[in-house]
């Protein structure tokens, strides 16, 4: 993402619900920001293919 730097704040947002599934991001490299998923259930979940809507915000 053009503009994204270490430290600044990220919003994910996911295009598809998957229930239990829970979905961060954070800048990892400049211009680089990292999506992750935390799976809250007791299950294996395979989510769908998504796209994702993120916002940085500077700091």
């Amino acid at each position: 993402m053009q503009g994204a730097a270490v430290g600044d704040a990220v919003l994910v947002a996911s295009a598809a619900d998957v229930a239990g599934v829970f979905f961060t991001a954070a800048v990892t490299a400049p211009n680089v920001v990292t999506v992750y998923a935390k799976n809250f259930t007791a299950a294996p979940i395979n989510p769908p293919s998504t796209a994702f809507r993120i916002t940085v915000i500077k700091g």
